[in-house]
């Protein structure tokens, strides 16, 4: 008879061994780092329909060592790690009974298979060749992966297009010893020695693998990564990074526009505006003081309105720090900025006249949101998160469940502690609104997420509980969720899905505020249910619901008319 308690597949096993490794007391990361190799060979024995550890055969751990080296594009040294603990995986299942031999113990580790010689004719744009990497690629990384991977090969087209190299056949290995130099010069001089090293060595290694694909898919004859001693030059730069002085202290001297400027930020501190408002006026004011030291200008007493309207001129063309034209709304910070803090001089005697008050603002354009769902799409991004004995699964469900509930924004969602849902009455406080403190709230929340609430409490929860005792939604080390964080979670569903819009977090806010009223809610509940301080806020989302303009137009528009009259005759 088969003991159906007993765990007797591998993906069951496998969690046994993880939790096996955890007793021994060793760290998360290094499970997880035991336990990866063990669940691709999992996933590739599950292709040819092998599920028990005493189907898999000999013949089936060379053929994933080919599959390794073929469509995951790993390095020898690489592949002797993934047998070493899938070697150690085995003996755990010999351990436990489940095998009478080591199958990983003798296995021989493949050499580099040599690459097929083939040549395509079609030349390939940078375009083309990263929608090419990054399509084969897909299927075999994560999304966060993926992601990374993406950002580290546009950086490397940037560098390539800068230096006027047009396409990557003319890229030679001088190309790619300037790169590694421009990556040293730019970014180890310019941030912490450690973070940078391993941030240098990820760039370059992506860009490796991806010569090495183009090489092994016939579009490069030769590959210009090849020769160089890739291995030998990151020992290089982690020691050289070693050596490194210390960074000079910056000069403590204050223009007498920075001391105030300072001095205005924490005066606006005081009041209670939130950090990211406070953070807002700085960058403000630094670009202000940064145009103004170009004109000569030091002190704020010397700063007249023709200075403002030169510097109204200067930011209408200002471009972000990711080089991108600024948007007005952006824009129109900078402006605030620059008006309360000449307000704030006037107020306290700095000065007589306020040279920013005929300032005006840049034109915003209301548009209408651009990251609304409908009905289907909301369902099959909920039912994404499968809900299996791992935690993250579960907090992910449960998460996007209370951002469609509620319609809450992302830095609200992350702010939210275990007490602030009452699962009784069905309702949740809001602590840190955006706004500040005046406009906290209480909002209901619905049955359904409630329901995912309490299962994440019971089952997931627990297990994530080493860091912040008091957060809802945590990482899995157990600190709070950051927004970044909470956007790669339903960009990453959104991605399994294959949705081709936007989504992100402010999507089941906007989709929220759309459904309520669609469905027959007056716009004040929704802007209660929002937090929005004015009416008009909302109405931008009551503007993508045109059921009754839809009607009128079938009733009155005589070409509809005649239509619906031929219809019925």
């Amino acid at each position: 008879m088969i003991d159906f308690a007993k765990p007797n597949n591998l993906e069951q096993l496998l969690g046994l061994y993880g939790q096996h490794l955890a007793s021994q007391g060793r760290t998360d990361a290094l499970i997880i780092d035991y336990l990866n190799p063990g669940r691709q060979l999992i996933q590739f024995l599950k292709e040819k329909g092998i599920n028990e550890p005493k189907q898999v055969e000999k013949a089936h751990l060379l053929e994933f060592q080919t599959f390794l080296y073929e469509k995951r594009d790993l390095r020898r040294p690489s592949i002797v790690t993934y047998i070493k603990l899938i070697r150690f995986f085995f003996q755990y299942l010999v351990e436990t009974g489940e095998l009478a031999d080591n199958l990983a113990k003798d296995i021989d580790v493949l050499p580099v298979p040599e690459i097929p010689q083939k040549q395509l004719a079609h030349f390939y744009t940078y375009e083309e060749i990263m929608r090419r990497y990054l399509g084969c690629k897909e299927q075999q990384v994560s999304y966060c992966y993926l992601n990374q991977v993406k950002k580290h090969l546009n950086g490397f087209i940037k560098f390539l297009i800068a230096n006027e190299v047009g396409s990557v056949y003319t890229v030679t290995e001088g190309t790619l010893i300037k790169y590694r130099e421009f990556l040293w010069e730019e970014l180890v001089q310019m941030k912490d020695t450690a973070l940078v090293v391993r941030s240098q060595i990820d760039r370059l290694q992506r860009v490796v693998f991806l010569f090495q694909y183009l090489h092994k898919e016939g579009i490069l004859k030769d590959n210009p990564a090849q020769s160089l001693n890739w291995d030998s030059y990151y020992k290089e730069i982690i020691e050289k990074s070693k050596t490194l002085p210390d960074k000079p202290q910056g000069n403590n001297d204050l223009t007498e526009l920075e001391e105030m400027g300072l001095k205005f930020c924490e005066y606006e501190t005081s009041k209670g505006k939130r950090p990211n408002t406070i953070a807002m006026y700085k960058k403000g004011l630094q670009v202000f003081i940064h145009y103004m030291e170009g004109q000569g200008i030091l002190n704020f007493a010397q700063v007249t309105r023709r200075h403002c309207m030169n510097y109204f001129n200067y930011i209408s063309t200002y471009l972000g720090d990711r080089g991108n034209p600024a948007s007005n709304c952006y824009k129109n910070h900078f402006i605030n900025a620059l008006k309360l803090f000449f307000a704030w001089l006037v107020r306290y005697e700095y000065l007589r006249i306020d040279p920013s008050e005929d300032l005006e603002s840049f034109k915003e354009q209301k548009g209408l949101p651009h990251t609304c769902m409908n009905e289907r799409e909301v369902e099959k991004l909920l039912e994404q998160p499968a809900l299996s004995r791992d935690p993250l699964n579960i907090r992910d469900k449960a998460l996007m469940e209370v951002l469609f509930s509620t319609g809450i924004r992302n830095n609200e969602l992350c702010s939210l502690n275990i007490e602030d849902i009452d699962n009784q009455q069905g309702l949740i406080r809001i602590d840190h609104p955006k706004g500040g403190d005046d406009y906290q709230r209480v909002i209901p929340i619905g049955e359904e997420a409630i329901k995912y609430v309490e299962l994440y409490l019971k089952e997931a929860r627990p297990a994530l509980e080493n860091g912040d005792p008091k957060a809802l939604f945590v990482s899995q080390n157990g600190h709070r969720l950051q927004n970044e964080t909470v956007l790669n979670i339903v960009k990453k569903y959104a991605f399994q899905c294959g949705f081709r819009k936007k989504i992100t977090p402010h999507s089941f806010r906007v989709t929220c505020a759309t459904s309520m009223h669609r469905n027959g809610a007056d716009i004040l509940y929704v802007q209660k249910q929002l937090g929005h301080k004015r009416i008009t806020s909302t109405e931008r989302y009551t503007r993508l619901n045109p059921k009754d303009l839809k009607q009128i137009h079938k009733q009155c528009h005589p070409r509809e008319r005649k239509f619906k009259e031929e219809k019925y005759n």
